[in-house]
C-alpha cells in the first residue's frame, strides 16, 4: 500500500522533467500547509496532459504515490523523493496531507531523545510498487519518523517488521556543506501518526 492525497496549492509551473516511451513527464512544487501555520513544498511528478492545466496559486487536489530514486549524477548519491501523480483536480478543499504506507523496516528503528527530552525514533521504510502489468521487484525507500509514544513503540521495532502506518509527508530545508561550499538542501519525510502490524490489530497513536 502506497496513497498520498493532498491539499494545497501549485508554487511553480510544470516544467520537463524526462520523456519515456514517447510519453513526457513534468514536475512542480507542491505547497501544503500545516496546521502551525507553516507549510510544506513537495516535488509532485506528473504525465502530460495530467498537469497540462496547472498554474502558479491553482488550489489543487492530488492523489498519487509516493516514490523514491537515488540521483547518481549529483555529486554524491541522494535519495530523492516525489509524489508520483494518479490524478490532479481543481478543489476548494482545505490544506490537507495523507499518506498511507504499508512497508517492511530496512533495518531497526533509532530511538533518541531530543536536547529539549522529546522522544523521537527514525526507520527507513521498503514498499513495494504496485504495478498492472507483470513488472516485479522495484521498491521504494521512505525515511519515517515518529514522535512521543508512537516513537516509543517503535523503538521495539527490529529490521524486517512489517508495518502499516498512516501520516504525513513534510519538507525540512537544512545547509549542507561540500567542500567548504554551503548550499540550501531539502529533506523529505513521513511523519507518522499512527502505525499497526497489518497481521495484528494493535495500533499506537501519536500523543
Amino acid at each position: 500500500m502506497n496513497q498520498v492525497i493532498l491539499c494545497g496549492t501549485a508554487e511553480s509551473s510544470p516544467v520537463l522533467s524526462h520523456q519515456n516511451y514517447g510519453r513526457s513527464f513534468y514536475r512542480f512544487t507542491f505547497c501544503v500547509a500545516r496546521l502551525s501555520g507553516t507549510y510544506d513544498h513537495v516535488q509532485v511528478l506528473a504525465s502530460y496532459p495530467l498537469c497540462a492545466a496547472v498554474h502558479v496559486g491553482d488550489t489543487l487536489r492530488i492523489e498519487g504515490e509516493i516514490r523514491s530514486y537515488n540521483d547518481r549524477e549529483a555529486a554524491h548519491n541522494r535519495l530523492k523523493i516525489h509524489i508520483w501523480a494518479h490524478s490532479i483536480t481543481p478543489s476548494k478543499e482545505m490544506h490537507s496531507n495523507t499518506v498511507m504506507l504499508r512497508g517492511t523496516l530496512c533495518k531497526s528503528a533509532v530511538y533518541r531523545r531530543t536536547p529539549f527530552g522529546r522522544e523521537i525514533a527514525d526507520m527507513m521504510l521498503c514498499v513495494a510498487r504496485q504495478y498492472h502489468s507483470n513488472i516485479q521487484g522495484r521498491f521504494d525507500y521512505l525515511p519515517c519518523i515518529a514522535w512521543g509514544s508512537v516513537a516509543r513503540f517503535c523503538a521495539e521495532l527490529n529490521e524486517g517488521s512489517e508495518i502499516e502506518l498512516i501520516g504525513r509527508i513534510q519538507s525540512r530545508a537544512y545547509v549542507k556543506v561540500l567542500d567548504g561550499v554551503p548550499s540550501d538542501c531539502m529533506a523529505y519525510e513521513i511523519s507518522i501518526a499512527s502505525i499497526c502490524f497489518p497481521e495484528k490489530d494493535e495500533e499506537k497513536l501519536l500523543e
